[in-house]
């Protein structure tokens, strides 16, 4: 009997001393600072990643949508460009096989003179063209290819 007394005497000590100490935790408090620790909840986890992926869904779907909208546009612009651009060369490059012998045997429809008196006649029609627009629609309406009575009448005479 005596090897239950030092368990009792030791297992005495252990509750007085266990007392002590939790009653001077109790006269003395000690501030406790807790630390924030995020649970794993399932079904919270589930509804944030739904809507994560929901959102990545209709930013995916309006990315894409940007994207083919401008590449539309690009390439109608270059299909418009490239077959406009074909188009105008076939009828440049038709007229002028078409000009250059159109007539009676094979000869040339323009350039038939000089390239001085060509460059001389283009000269004078583009004069001309100024001067009808410039009586036509200038400051003074005044049409110089056919001038009025009194105009022609002071002409023919040489009076001022």
């Amino acid at each position: 009997m005596k090897k239950q007394r030092p368990k009792k005497k030791i297992l005495f000590k252990i509750v007085i001393s266990s007392l002590v100490f939790c009653g001077l935790m109790l006269v003395f408090p000690n501030k406790v600072y807790g630390q924030w620790i995020q649970v794993f909840d399932p079904q919270t986890w589930e509804v944030v990643l739904e809507d994560l992926a929901s959102d990545m869904e209709r930013e995916t779907a309006r990315i894409v949508r940007e994207k083919a909208k401008e590449t539309k546009q690009s390439l109608a612009s270059k299909l418009f460009h490239s077959t406009l651009g074909k188009a105008l060369n076939t009828l440049a490059y038709d007229t002028a096989t078409w000009l250059g012998s159109g007539r009676e045997g094979q000869k040339p429809m323009i350039f038939t003179e000089r390239w001085g008196e060509y460059m001389k006649n283009i000269a004078d029609n583009a004069a001309g063209d100024f001067l009808e627009t410039l009586g036509s629609e200038g400051p003074v309406k005044f049409n110089l290819c056919k001038p009025d009575f009194a105009v022609t009448a002071k002409i023919g005479l040489g009076l001022t």
